[in-house]
């Protein structure tokens, strides 16, 4: 799966918004390729467009309350060794920081300067991740359907 995700909003004042473009390898693994030369709003044939913006169309709308929920997916997904960066991308990683922990487990902080590329990167990964959760869902309910299939015979 092809992904471009364009994000603005974040970083110095005046940021310009950017598109970063990623991989999804079918084993699971996620390639963040790089920035793309200008920033695209419109949906491409063939990719899944996440943005942050009010665009015409796009394939998921990535919102701050979903800040929390990207930065356990990234560190799970870093943990697991199923991100990587090319050498162009290198420095769009995010910088999280563990900040404790409570009842709800591991907080982290992200680092105040975060601009748009590092958090397209954030919004990438949730996007991946919802997008594995639904298919696990729908592959389940496949093979329910089957198994009761075989049992009402």
């Amino acid at each position: 799966m092809k992904i471009l995700c364009t994000i603005g909003g974040y970083g110095s004042n005046g940021a310009d918004a950017v598109t970063i473009a990623a991989h999804r390898t079918p084993d699971g693994t996620l390639a963040i390729v790089k920035q793309t030369e200008k920033c695209i709003l419109e949906r491409q044939e063939g990719m899944a467009l996440v943005t942050n913006l009010k665009l015409p169309a796009y394939d998921s709308l990535f919102k701050e309350e979903h800040l929390s929920d990207a930065i356990r997916s990234y560190r799970e997904m870093v943990g697991q060794d199923r991100l990587t960066f090319s050498e162009r991308a290198m420095r769009y990683k995010p910088r999280i920081e563990t900040d404790g922990i409570d009842e709800k487990g591991q907080q982290y902080r992200l680092d105040p300067n975060i601009d748009n590329a590092q958090m397209a990167i954030l919004a990438i990964v949730h996007f991946v991740d919802r997008q594995f959760a639904i298919t696990s869902s729908a592959s389940m309910a496949d093979r329910v359907a089957k198994l009761y299939a075989i049992m009402s015979i």
